[in-house]
């Protein structure tokens, strides 16, 4: 919906990783991983929350969470070079995929 705020946007092989180490939420072994996820984006994120000196005492909330994930070395590493590349791809008659044309063309990809 409308004001939501991304939270993770990288590999699936380390997103418990970073909900873990990073944040601090700790999925146990009877909860669903998916569901896990949905509920720390909730009210419901508390239970998941492991209370101690490095994460805080109060589970942060969905605009901490985004501005943590924009500062992380996995969003620098990861995420950040392939903004680049993307703005790079469709530039030239090669890549651009969806019309050969190029995007600077007024009927070319934008």
């Amino acid at each position: 919906g409308s004001g939501g705020h991304m939270i993770y946007h990288g590999p699936t092989s380390q997103v418990r990783g970073y909900f873990t180490n990073e944040l601090g939420f700790h999925c146990p072994p009877h909860i669903d991983f998916a569901d896990f996820l949905m509920d720390v984006c909730t009210d419901d994120a508390k239970v998941y929350y492991q209370q101690n000196a490095q994460f805080g005492h109060f589970a942060p909330e969905a605009i901490e969470m985004a501005l943590r994930w924009k500062r992380s070395d996995l969003c620098h590493s990861y995420i950040v070079p392939r903004f680049g590349q993307a703005g790079e791809f469709g530039q030239d008659g090669v890549s651009n995929v969806v019309n050969k044309a190029p995007h600077t063309s007024e009927f070319g990809a934008s």
